[in-house]
């Protein structure tokens, strides 16, 4: 790393909800998760398999342990750690997040850039963030890809937004 690459860690905002908020928000989740299985299970066997009717006990089954193993990884997905570390250098940015076990890792050269606009991310909400978002694709391609967001409130942020918008003026 050489001394025009800076390092910057990003902590995500915390959530701001009660432990009851959350506590309503997964039994909603979980009641929405079983009654899509039972659905479909019922459209499956009515309309594909055209099974004899099941009893009660057997129809509840299936959905129930689809929506325990479903639950379960939303339940140990949201409890993770998440750290963001974000790089810029004179001629790439890169974005590193880490989510438990797994790392998601985007690097935009400076010759790659495609646009690099100011935007605010998920307005309305309280996770809303403005900052520049970096893409090295079109807007549908970054959607499904990734690209680089440099959130505004990271210390140099002026500095940095002008060195990126350098490398689309040249």
């Amino acid at each position: 790393m050489d001394l025009s690459t800076r390092e910057y860690e990003i902590t995500p905002k915390p959530s701001g909800q009660t432990t009851w908020q959350r506590w309503k928000m997964r039994c909603a989740q979980l009641t929405l998760i079983f009654l899509l299985a039972l659905s479909l299970q019922w459209l499956a066997d009515t309309f594909v398999f055209h099974s004899v009717r099941r009893g009660w006990v057997e129809l509840l089954i299936g959905p129930e342990m689809v929506t325990l193993a479903m639950t379960y990884s939303l339940f140990r997905l949201s409890r993770r750690k998440i750290s963001i570390v974000l790089t810029v250098g004179e001629d790439f940015v890169e974005g590193r997040t880490n989510i438990g076990f797994r790392v998601l890792k985007k690097r935009i050269s400076r010759l790659r850039v495609r646009s690099i606009d100011e935007t605010t991310l998920h307005p309305g909400t309280r996770y809303a963030a403005r900052g520049l978002s970096v893409r090295d694709r079109g807007a549908f391609g970054s959607w499904m890809l990734g690209y680089v967001f440099i959130p505004e409130t990271i210390p140099d942020y002026d500095e940095v937004r002008n060195r990126l918008t350098g490398w689309i003026s040249k």
